[in-house]
């Protein structure tokens, strides 16, 4: 989660006083720490009481994941490259809603996305995040499916190259967008694809960012 977020979080609904928070990003930003961490260390919460403060905060509920069995069925809610890709661990299902624990229960846009991409409406509930991670690990692995392994391979290939303006001719802006790297990439998008058993690929340009989204 980001620092900043859950600072925001924290003064909105009244759980530390403006003085007590510069204390607790102090101790995170010196010690280079997560905001949860040094509020476990500055002695305001213990570790599954930051996440509980999350929850109550968001209106949702604290899931410990120590114990928890997740059954085959459960696991199969999300395909491995969306949930590595959005750090997400489905937890149970009814027939309306997926229940998923979120490494940042504050991304609204990785709830979004799953729910998008899923057809179902998700239910977001807190808990610890190296609990969640080591379950994704476990269950999932770490394939090289995600998209932010995407771009890094992406990264080893070479930049993406800016297709030309204006100045450019066809056959120079044609060049361009056969030129190995692009190509990498388009490979990649639809091997994330075929892995997660999609069944649409939408890009969708935005004017500082580019958004790929699956439904599967």
């Amino acid at each position: 989660m980001n620092n900043n977020q859950v600072a925001d979080l924290l003064l909105e609904q009244r759980i530390l006083q403006p003085s007590q928070l510069e204390d607790v990003l102090e101790e995170a930003n010196l010690n280079g720490k997560s905001l949860a961490q040094a509020m476990v260390d500055t002695g305001f919460v213990d570790h599954s009481g930051f996440y509980q403060v999350i929850a109550d905060a968001l209106g949702t509920e604290f899931v410990a994941l120590e114990g928890l069995e997740l059954v085959p069925e459960t696991l199969r809610l999300i395909p491995g490259g969306l949930a590595r890709l959005h750090r997400a661990l489905p937890l149970g299902a009814n027939q309306d809603e997926i229940t998923v624990a979120l490494v940042d229960p504050l991304d609204l846009r990785a709830a979004e996305d799953l729910r998008f991409a899923l057809g179902r409406d998700i239910h977001v509930v807190v808990s610890p995040t190296e609990q969640i991670e080591e379950r994704i690990k476990q269950h999932y692995g770490s394939d090289t499916s995600s998209m932010e392994d995407i771009l890094k391979q992406l990264g080893e290939t070479g930049e993406l190259l800016t297709l030309r303006g204006d100045g450019g001719t066809v056959s120079e802006v044609e060049a361009d967008a056969n030129a190995t790297p692009i190509i990498r990439f388009v490979d990649l998008i639809l091997f994330q694809a075929i892995q997660d058993r999609a069944s649409d690929i939408h890009f969708e340009p935005f004017e500082h960012e580019f958004k790929i989204r699956y439904r599967v």
